[in-house]
C-alpha cells in the first residue's frame, strides 16, 4: 500500500465512522437497549473490514472513542430523568 492510497483508506474508516457516529448519536434522549445493540454491531462491523491489516488498530481505536463519546452523551440523557 502506497502513502497516498493509506491515506485513503484512512479517510474512508473516518468518513464510515463518522456517518454511522452521527446515525446513532443519540437524539435528545438516552439510547434504548436495541438501539445500543444496533449501534454496537454496525460500528464493529466497519472496524471489522480491517482486521488483519495495518488499519486495524486505527479502525479499532477511532471506533472506541467514538463509541465513548455516545455512552458520554446517552448517560447525561439518563442522568435527566
Amino acid at each position: 500500500m502506497t502513502i497516498k492510497e493509506r491515506h485513503e483508506e484512512v479517510a474512508k474508516i473516518f468518513k464510515d465512522l463518522q456517518d454511522f457516529y452521527v446515525q446513532h448519536f443519540p437524539p435528545g434522549r438516552a439510547l434504548t437497549d436495541e438501539e445500543w445493540q444496533d449501534y454496537i454491531d454496525g460500528t464493529w462491523k466497519i472496524a471489522d473490514k480491517y482486521k488483519g491489516t495495518n488499519l486495524e488498530n486505527l479502525a479499532g481505536e477511532l471506533t472506541m472513542a467514538l463509541s465513548n463519546d455516545i455512552e458520554r452523551v446517552d448517560k447525561a440523557w439518563r442522568g435527566k430523568k
